[in-house]
């Protein structure tokens, strides 16, 4: 599991009045990307424990096996994942 480092204003806020960083990065076959809003890391004691955990699931139960462990959430949670074929 490898962090992307991230920075700068929260997905919404508006274009006209915010700066985005850019990021690139090269993906193998089999890599999944995961992108997350803060709600998921407030609800968990430790993401990236939370994340290897489930690393190996296929695609389509990723997500749900995730949330499924987020006992309790005081915030918004989202999660998008990606994997290359």
């Amino acid at each position: 599991i490898e962090s992307i480092p991230t920075g700068g204003r929260a997905l919404g806020v508006s274009h006209k009045t915010t700066r985005y960083e850019e990021h690139e990065l090269a993906l193998e076959r089999g890599d999944t990307v995961l992108l997350f809003t803060d709600g998921l890391t407030e609800s968990v004691r430790d993401p990236a424990a939370l994340f290897k955990k489930h690393a190996s699931q296929p695609l389509d139960g990723l997500l749900v096996s995730i949330l499924a462990d987020v006992e309790r959430a005081d915030d918004d949670v989202t999660l998008v994942a990606l994997r290359r074929e």
